[in-house]
């Protein structure tokens, strides 16, 4: 399965990580201290395996919890890339996928294990 090509002749990156043929699974790190609790993790995660923590961190905020027992995380990146904070790191297979720093992105590419996707514009 390949990458949608969109009209302006972008590929759509997040579907490409999505790909549901990748035998790799992902993971992802919240660091509790920075998570102010937006929820905006919780809502785009597909699987919905990231969910409000019971308890409270440092600031007062109830922080999001990653959860997957089943182990079904694909390692998408769309909480990643949404956070705010850049309080989540995504791991697919042993390697990192995000860097996030200061909330930028890197600016030309997103490794993977298998390929390299290039943002459109770069």
């Amino acid at each position: 399965m390949s990458p949608r090509v969109r009209r302006d002749g972008h590929t759509d990156v997040a579907r490409e990580f999505l790909n549901e043929e990748d035998d790799m699974s992902g993971r992802i790190n919240i660091e509790e201290a920075r998570c102010k609790g937006c929820q905006l993790c919780t809502v785009v995660c597909p699987k919905k395996l990231v969910v409000m923590a019971q308890h409270f961190n440092s600031l007062g905020y109830r922080p999001s919890h990653f959860s997957d027992e089943k182990v079904q995380c694909t390692g998408c990146m769309l909480c990643a890339l949404i956070c705010p904070e850049a309080a989540i790191t995504v791991y697919r297979g042993d390697a990192p996928q995000v860097n996030v720093v200061n909330g930028a992105l890197p600016a030309h590419s997103v490794r993977t294990a298998t390929r390299t996707a290039t943002w459109p514009g770069s």
